[in-house]
């Protein structure tokens, strides 16, 4: 569940008008609270009745039933999966200096005068 509001935040983000963007994540934030306050509540029934297995089970289960929903979903093709087709002659020392040099714009550095070195650039400090 870690990659799940990542992974829907990137979703609303390329697949809803931004006007109705805001209200998209407050429904999914809210349908998140209340799915989790029903599992809270009718686990220990499940637990009593059943044994803590079947909590495990039974979830999973219920999120096998909503996968027929979604599959003929299909999202838009943008340009956000274009870090995907970098090619795979690329090692990974490769990307991770990529990755530095990114980080390096974004991120201050002092420099040895005392000053705030960003992006290649000084600024008073």
């Amino acid at each position: 569940e870690g990659v799940a509001f990542p992974s829907i935040h990137s979703l609303i983000a390329r697949n809803v008008p931004q006007a109705s963007q805001s209200t998209a994540v407050g429904i999914v934030t809210t349908a998140s609270y209340i799915g989790t306050a029903l599992a809270f509540g009718v686990s220990p029934m499940i637990i009593s009745h059943f044994g803590w297995q079947w909590v495990f089970f039974l979830f999973s289960g219920l999120a096998l039933l909503w996968l027929p929903l979604w599959l003929p979903v299909k999202t838009s093709d943008t340009d956000g999966w274009q870090w995907m087709k970098r090619p795979v002659s690329d090692s990974p020392a490769a990307l991770a200096a990529s990755v530095t040099e990114e980080r390096a714009l974004l991120l201050p550095a002092a420099a040895g005068d005392g000053r705030l070195a960003v992006a290649g650039g000084a600024v008073p400090g």
